[in-house]
């Protein structure tokens, strides 16, 4: 952590980013979250139930919400971006994607925005790009048919002069992919 502070410090990098204000969460908003984790994972897939299923479920675990308190709350929490959108489950290798690895990508940290909006973010094997602080600081998950198209990849990805080095991982069984929710008590 040192050493990435120092390079970014060196290169006049700000660390300082405003971002959306952070809501406060109650008991009954983290129980809603609680619930949509749980039943993702039990059911293996994303949680999608009514507001009326959803009270339910809350009245059942203690919590006394009608429905329409429960729909206000659902919009107030993807208002605020805690909630950030309903997505689906695939399982890449019925596209015929069987590989997947995890690259750490070290560039120009003048034009680490740059790099992942410009040159990372439009290519299509990357399914989630994040910024970490760590001397590689960009990280890519990526799927791919095998080890050449994972090559190619390699090959346009270092067309770009700021791309410095980079650090693969190859992923060979998936364990824990659903999220999980820590638990509030």
């Amino acid at each position: 952590m040192v050493n990435a502070i120092k390079i970014f410090k060196e290169s006049n990098v700000s660390f300082v980013k405003a971002g959306p204000k952070i809501p406060k969460l109650d008991q009954i908003d983290l129980r809603i979250l609680k619930i949509f984790f749980k039943e993702a994972n039990q059911a293996r897939g994303p949680f999608s139930a009514s507001t009326v299923e959803l009270s339910r479920l809350l009245n059942e675990a203690g919590v006394e919400i009608s429905q329409p308190a429960v729909s206000n709350r659902l919009s107030r929490l993807q208002r605020s971006y805690v909630i950030l959108r309903h997505s689906i489950r695939v399982d890449y290798s019925k596209l015929g994607l069987h590989a997947k690895f995890l690259v750490r990508v070290k560039a120009n940290p003048r034009v680490y925005d740059a790099v992942a909006q410009d040159s990372l973010a439009p290519m299509q094997e990357i399914s989630d790009l994040y910024r970490t602080g760590e001397e590689y600081g960009l990280l890519a998950i990526l799927r791919v048919k095998g080890v050449s198209e994972f090559n190619s990849f390699l090959v346009r990805l270092y067309d770009s002069a700021d791309v410095i080095d980079t650090y693969t991982t190859l992923v060979l069984e998936e364990r824990k992919d659903s999220p999980t929710f820590l638990t509030l008590e």
